[in-house]
């Protein structure tokens, strides 16, 4: 067992770093959603949730660091909006850090963030299913955050990869920057979850370049939010360096699965796992030992699904190529 100083609890490294790395392998597969149990997991764990949040927020900012030096999507970024929206976030930031004190401070706050987080939970449920759900009916993988249905693409929404450059304007850059900045600083959240939705639908940037922007921006504005609770108390050091080892690690993991798990069941399972995960937030002030060991059980069907179906889907694969090799010589 590993006794974290400001914390005050002791806590299983083995346990955490194999959460960080069921967390990873989810998201190489369906992207940054899977971060969203992050912070459940610690709460859970035993971590208070101010803590949480930091420790989060360092795992975050070491995330987005390691992504930007590797260069990966440094050239489908729009680096100038980037920059500038992670600069102008930083005062979000302190925004967000503030609140969230302030909110903590008072009998309501821990129970209040935790409804939040489970609603944020919930909304990412509903988002995988619906992306399930369209593709078993149209055979083909919608990846827009939002339906296009009942919006009407009016002011201040623009069409993803349809706008051209139009919308790249300082008024709406600012809005993104501290939209991110203090919902960073309130709730912790990371690269991906928040920020390429915005940058979609406010700036009208295609999927592909809102991943690649909202990296740099969210290396800018975790940072921020990093040095924030840092320099408060509210970051355990060797919690967010196990959750980086873990996830990097089963990140990778996760993007050498085949693709069509990203567009097939395994996403109706992690919008399931989601939900379970938001209720077990919900209850676990009431019942800890109870809800880690459901957020345990729910993790470790995942991934078994996950492996599963991916050497199923390989064993198919070979058959057909099989199959046809056989067709041809006869």
């Amino acid at each position: 067992m590993l006794y974290l100083h400001i914390a005050g609890i002791y806590i299983n490294p083995l346990i955490l770093f194999i959460a960080g790395l069921a967390v990873g392998i989810a998201g190489g597969v369906f992207g940054n959603m899977a971060n969203f149990v992050i912070i459940p997991i610690l709460s859970i764990l035993g971590l208070p949730p101010t803590i949480s949040t930091g420790s989060s927020a360092g795992l975050h900012f070491g995330r987005s660091s390691l992504s930007i030096f590797s260069g990966s999507s440094e050239r489908l970024a729009f680096k100038r909006a980037g920059i500038t929206a992670g600069l102008i976030g930083l005062p979000g930031v302190l925004l967000g850090f503030k609140l969230h004190t302030l909110c903590m401070a008072t009998s309501l706050g821990p129970s209040f963030f935790t409804l939040s987080y489970s609603v944020i939970l919930l909304a990412g449920s509903v988002f995988l299913f619906r992306q399930w759900a369209y593709f078993n009916r149209n055979h083909y993988y919608d990846d827009n955050p939002f339906p296009s249905f009942g919006l009407g693409w009016k002011f201040p929404l623009a069409i993803p990869g349809g706008s051209g450059l139009n919308h790249i304007t300082l008024p709406r850059v600012i809005a993104v920057g501290l939209g991110l900045g203090i919902a960073t600083g309130f709730l912790g959240l990371g690269a991906g979850m928040l920020g390429v939705p915005l940058y979609m639908y406010i700036l009208g940037l295609p999927r592909e370049n809102a991943i690649a922007t909202d990296t740099i921006t969210m290396t800018v504005i975790c940072s921020g939010a990093f040095l924030c609770y840092a320099s408060s108390g509210g970051v355990e050091f060797v919690v967010s360096l196990l959750l980086i080892i873990g996830v990097t690690l089963g990140f990778h993991i996760g993007s050498t699965l085949p693709g069509e798990l990203n567009q097939s069941h395994a996403r109706l399972a992690l919008a399931m796992a989601l939900s379970i995960v938001a209720l077990t937030f919900v209850i676990s002030p009431l019942n800890n030992s109870l809800a880690g060991l459901i957020i345990s059980a729910a993790g470790l069907t995942l991934c078994t699904f996950l492996t599963v179906y991916s050497i199923l889907l390989e064993r198919s694969t070979v058959s057909e190529k099989n199959t046809l090799a056989r067709r041809k010589t006869s």
